[in-house]
């Protein structure tokens, strides 16, 4: 087995409370991965040659971990993409990340009064961040980290789109990554965009935002919206490993304790095997 991708998550704790977020879910206590867990994790991945690439994100926001500094630094010559809501960063965390990120993919789920509704914080903070690791890049001659925007699509947010192509565009970003509500409540459940038969109106809405991102230069990924022949995830032979801090061990893939859901949230490891 080949471990190319490994998805670490350095806390589950977050400065935002979203409507839309997973951890409307549940219930577990914040946790921190612990310098010893991170140190493990650094040793054995170490010997892996197949691994190339590594995602700090997850539920929680990674630039509110303690360790986000020593991580961003020790793990920067792995072509590394950090996933952020980008509201808290400072000077010197966004010169490290300038200096050791390739991708930096920020989440922002609608234009400005769209953002608030949904993450009750200030879309502005968020653009002047993405500015501000452009303006480190011109002064630095450097062409990475490249930006790119992440967005939740549903009914609240769907108009948008076309907007956030503006956005995507004024911020320079490399591209703009749409991906489904998966509803954590029922309210939510009414806002989903995807129907299990066949979507005509989603078609008509993605044909148009692809026709408006070519011309503005964007690169757009899809999700489906249409719902398909249900598969189970197979944990083996997968070629990717999410890390995160707790104590259950699967061939090749880090899990938690924690009640399932589609991803491994925080707080597990104890050794990656081949």
């Amino acid at each position: 087995m080949t471990l190319k991708k490994l998805y670490l998550e350095l806390t589950n704790k977050c400065n935002l409370n979203c409507s839309i977020c997973y951890r409307r879910s549940w219930n577990e206590e914040p946790t921190d991965m612990s310098l010893e867990l991170f140190n493990k994790i650094k040793k054995e991945i170490g010997g892996i040659n197949s691994l190339k690439s590594i995602v700090l994100g997850g539920i929680g926001e990674p630039t509110c971990a303690p360790l986000i500094y020593e991580a961003i630094g020790a793990l920067g010559h792995y072509h590394l993409t950090l996933t952020t809501n980008a509201m808290d960063m400072n000077d010197e965390l966004l010169d490290l990340i300038v200096r050791r990120v390739n991708l930096v993919m920020v989440s922002i789920d609608g234009l400005h009064e769209n953002f608030s509704k949904i993450r009750t914080a200030n879309l502005d903070a968020v653009i002047e961040n993405m500015n501000r690791i452009n303006r480190l890049k011109e002064n630095a001659a450097k062409s990475s980290p490249f930006v790119g925007i992440q967005f939740v699509l549903s009914r609240d947010n769907a108009d948008d789109i076309s907007r956030m192509i503006d956005l995507a565009a004024d911020v320079k970003a490399h591209l703009l990554v749409l991906s489904n509500l998966l509803p954590q409540t029922k309210e939510n459940a009414e806002k989903i965009l995807y129907t299990r038969y066949e979507n005509r109106h989603g078609k008509l809405l993605f044909d148009k935002a692809l026709k408006y991102s070519f011309k503005k230069g964007i690169k757009l990924v899809l999700p489906n919206f249409e719902l398909k022949t249900e598969r189970p995830l197979s944990m083996h032979g997968a070629r990717w490993s999410p890390v995160t801090g707790s104590h259950i061990h699967i061939r090749n893939m880090y899990l938690t304790g924690r009640k399932p859901l589609l991803r491994i949230p925080s707080a597990a490891c104890t050794k990656i095997t081949s």
